[in-house]
Parts: C-alpha cells; structure tokens; sequence
C-alpha cells in the first residue's frame, strides 16, 4: 500500500487470502488514513516525517503545547504554531501549507478508490492537478486520458 508511513492510522477492508510462501494475509481492496485521535498517536504521527519540517523534536514539541488539539491548529490556525520556541512565523505557516497538502493528497486518493484508480496513479493526478483535482476531474474527467499517462479513455469514463 503507497503512501502509508509510520505512525498512521488506518482503516482497511479486503479479504482473506492465503500466500503461497508467507500464509495467511488481508489482500486489501480499499484503506482510508484516520488522523490520530490520542496526544501519543498525533505525535508519532507529526514525527514521521510525513509533514516537511517537523521531525521527532518539534513533534514533542507541539503536542506538548497543543495536546489533542495540535492536528487542529496546524490545520486551521498554523500562524499559533509560532508560539513554540524554535518555530518561527514562516515554519509555522510552511508546517500548515504541508498538512493541508497530505490531506489534499488523501481526499484525492478516497475519491479516485471508487473508479478503481489506484493510489500511484492517484498521486499522479494529484501532482498534475493540484489542490483543486477533485474539482477538475468532476468538471471534465476525460482530461485524465489526456494528461496522464496510463489512464486510459475507459478508466476515465468510468
């Protein structure tokens, strides 16, 4: 599965199946990434190194400010970040452009799992389109055969 880093949460479905060589394992058809919920999970999660510019120090460093609450203020109000030692105006607004990318990124892939596209290519797109792919591929969806190698008119259509 693409995309997934240390510290994520994740819900999964699929089936299953037994491997051959390594046995029993869950062949998932579909998985969603859950924001962390405890002070412990948000901070293993912020450490990752999914969001450039915050590694394992400034992580600590957060959730000790901000507790449960830090996902919500690096979303919504990152200007706050500034109020730790060590963040600076900029950083703090460059920490919340990242986060917001993440779930950009995310929200695309949730979409293009219904027309069986998988994440790769959902990254693709997202790098092609941007902040506003849902929206451009709602508008006009046949731009996908056209600007991104590997989908096909058919996928496109779907």
């Amino acid at each position: 599965m693409p995309f997934i880093n240390v510290g994520e949460t994740l819900k999964v479905s699929g089936k299953w199946v037994t491997h051959p060589d390594y046995g029993e394992q869950l062949k998932v058809e579909l998985y969603e990434k859950l924001l962390p919920e405890t002070t412990e999970a948000i901070e293993k999660y912020l450490a990752s190194g999914l969001i450039k510019g915050v590694g394992p120090a400034t992580a600590k460093k957060i959730v000790k400010k901000f507790g449960d609450q830090a996902l919500h203020i690096i979303s919504h109000h990152p200007q706050r970040l500034a109020e730790i030692k060590g963040i600076n105006m900029e950083k703090a607004l460059k920490i919340g452009q990242a986060f917001e990318e993440q779930r950009g990124l995310r929200d695309v892939v949730l979409f293009l799992q219904e027309y069986g596209i998988s994440p790769t290519y959902s990254a693709k797109i997202y790098k092609t389109f941007g902040p506003d792919t849902i929206e451009e591929i709602k508008k006009n969806p046949y731009r996908l055969s056209d600007e991104i190698f590997g989908i096909s008119f058919k996928t496109a259509t779907a």
